[in-house]
């Protein structure tokens, strides 16, 4: 892994002279996990960046707008990127005040605002995706095509597995 990151070997090596009688083999993948998160991180918010947002959080705003396609709710971004109410109107305000979101009355209802991507908010989103799959495959190049769809089928089953009773 290089960069800044313990290395995950020396980590489980120390771990296991601490608690020999553990099967540290679930330690081994989640160790490795939260090292690639952490370089993934890192690197999104170093692209982020470049192309004017402030935080990865500001381009994820943006991103599902972008998705949504025709626009969406304040509450319904919240809901989907899981961030509080209070903290969705941080964001769309620093990405209103930077120019990259409008923000409408809702046609249904004068209550609600719908948010909608600027002009310049769709070429920095539409940017930054770019650079960020770049980044995703540097992070990735040491797997075949063949690992990576063997990893992600592992990590979909993972991340969907019922929760144990």
């Amino acid at each position: 892994m290089g960069e800044t990151f313990d290395d995950p070997d020396v980590t489980r090596e120390a771990w296991s002279r601490l608690h020999p009688k553990e099967d540290l083999a679930v330690f081994d993948i989640a160790i490795r996990i939260q090292c690639l998160a952490a370089l993934l991180a890192a690197r999104y918010d170093a692209a982020v960046k470049t192309h004017g947002f402030a935080a990865y959080g500001d381009y994820s705003v943006c991103a599902a707008v972008r998705r949504n396609g025709h626009g969406t709710t304040p509450s319904a971004l919240a809901d989907e990127l899981l961030v509080t109410r209070a903290g969705m109107t941080g964001r769309l305000s620093r990405l209103h005040g930077a120019g990259f979101i409008e923000r409408h009355t809702s046609e249904q209802d004068a209550r609600s605002l719908n948010i909608r991507l600027t002009p310049l908010g769709r070429r920095r989103v539409d940017a930054t995706f770019s650079s960020l799959q770049v980044e995703r495959t540097q992070a990735l190049a040491s797997l075949t095509t063949g690992q990576q769809e063997q990893l992600a089928t592992l990590l979909r089953a993972a991340l969907t597995e019922d929760e144990p009773s």
